[in-house]
C-alpha cells in the first residue's frame, strides 16, 4: 500500500505502546488550553480589561477541562450502550432486553474505561504497525496475511501489557 509510510508506523507505535497515557494528557491538554483561551477571549472582548480577560482564562480552564472530560466519559458510555444493544441484536433478545443490553454495555464500558481504552488504542495502533510491516521492505518482507496479523497480534498483546505497565497504581 502506497500511504503506508515510516511515520504511520510511528504513529501506529506511539498508539499501541502510549496510547492510554497520551489520551489522558491530551484530553487534559485540550481542556485546559482550549478553555483558558476562551475565557481569555471573551473577558477581553466582553469587559474589556486584563483582570477579567485573566480570571476567566483560569476559570475557562477549569470548566473546559471538566466539560471536555464528561464529553469523553458520555462518548464511551454511547459506544458501550452500542455494542451492549448490538450484542443483545445477536443473541435475538426481545427489544425491552435489548435496551436492557445497551444500558448495561453503557455503564460497563464506564466502570472500565481505562481498560477499554487501553485495549482500543493498542489495537488501532497494532493494525497500523502490522499493515506498515507489510509494505516497508517491498511485497517480500510480509507477503502474507497471516504474517501480517501474527505481527498485529504480538504487537496488540504487548502494547497492552505495555500501557497497563505504565499505568499501574503504586502503592
Amino acid at each position: 500500500m502506497e500511504f503506508m509510510t515510516p511515520a504511520t508506523a510511528l504513529l501506529g507505535v506511539l498508539l499501541c505502546y502510549l496510547g492510554y497515557p497520551v489520551f489522558r494528557f491530551s484530553v487534559l491538554a485540550f481542556g485546559l488550553a482550549g478553555g483558558a483561551a476562551l475565557g481569555y477571549f471573551l473577558g477581553r472582548g466582553l469587559i474589556g480589561t486584563e483582570i477579567a480577560a485573566i480570571g476567566l482564562s483560569i476559570l475557562g480552564a477549569i470548566l473546559g477541562t471538566f466539560l471536555l472530560r464528561m464529553f469523553v466519559r458520555s462518548g464511551l458510555f454511547i459506544l458501550g450502550a452500542c455494542t451492549g444493544a448490538g450484542v443483545g441484536l445477536l443473541l435475538a433478545l426481545k427489544p425491552g432486553l435489548i435496551l436492557v443490553a445497551g444500558v448495561l454495555g453503557g455503564l460497563l464500558v464506564l466502570f472500565m474505561s481505562r481498560w477499554v481504552l487501553i485495549l482500543g488504542t493498542s489495537l488501532a495502533g497494532a493494525l497500523l504497525i502490522g499493515q506498515t510491516a507489510s509494505g516497508i521492505q517491498g511485497p517480500h518482507f510480509v507477503d502474507s496475511l497471516s504474517a501480517r496479523n501474527l505481527i498485529a497480534l504480538v504487537c496488540w498483546v504487548t502494547g497492552a501489557a505495555a500501557q497497563v505497565w505504565l499505568t499501574r497504581k503504586h502503592s
